[in-house]
């Protein structure tokens, strides 16, 4: 499949390549009855040319152009299943999400990128990786409140992915008017956020 010059293939229609879809931790919009391990999956990858640990943003709009594509004209897809965030999106889910981003939008930072409490109490993001190199790490006393914590996650996700990631120490203003520090830490792999 070819778009914008960017090539793709769609993977596991014959019969003798059925494969189920890649096992989901977390679920965004999923109908009530649908169990995506159950489901038989189509992969739809970049083409050799573009195959490389990080996704550029282009390849990965056109890759969710055509992914919206297929949704569009098929009655038969129940949910998408993105595996470097091992999140199962919901058909509509999707399709709000990811028209909105392609109209010009927020990127789609629910789904593509999830996020777990950590054993220290900390909220990370999962998915997040493929695109910058770089996870986010919320401190503790920043995601005491899940909702809260997942709506600044989403906030700064949309900003990271838009600036490829995080090089330096940075302070901004949180939505509560607080200030933040953001900050690579592990070797670069994590964006840390704390209040400041």
């Amino acid at each position: 499949m070819l778009v914008d010059g960017l090539s793709f293939d769609l993977q596991g229609l014959q019969p003798t390549q059925v494969e189920h879809a890649p096992p989901a931790r977390h679920s965004f919009g999923i109908p009530r009855g649908v169990d995506p391990a159950k489901l038989v999956a189509l992969r739809l990858v970049p083409g050799p040319h573009l195959a490389t640990g990080r996704v550029m943003l282009p390849v990965l709009r056109a890759q969710m152009q055509i992914a919206r594509a297929i949704i569009r004209r098929s009655e038969r897809v129940d949910c998408l299943v993105w595996a470097p965030a091992r999140s199962a999106i919901g058909q509509e889910f999707f399709a709000r999400a990811v028209d909105g981003w392609l109209s010009g939008g927020a990127f789609p930072a629910l789904g593509l990128v999830s996020y777990d409490i950590r054993a220290d109490g900390a909220m990370q993001s999962e998915g997040l990786g493929i695109m910058t190199g770089q996870e986010l790490r919320l401190a503790a006393s920043l995601a005491t409140n899940r909702v809260a914590a997942t709506q600044l996650a989403v906030r700064l996700v949309n900003q990271l992915v838009a600036m490829g990631g995080l090089r330096e120490a940075e302070q901004l203003i949180g939505p509560d008017g607080n200030r933040l520090r953001l900050e690579p830490q592990d070797g670069g792999k994590i964006i840390g956020v704390r209040a400041d």
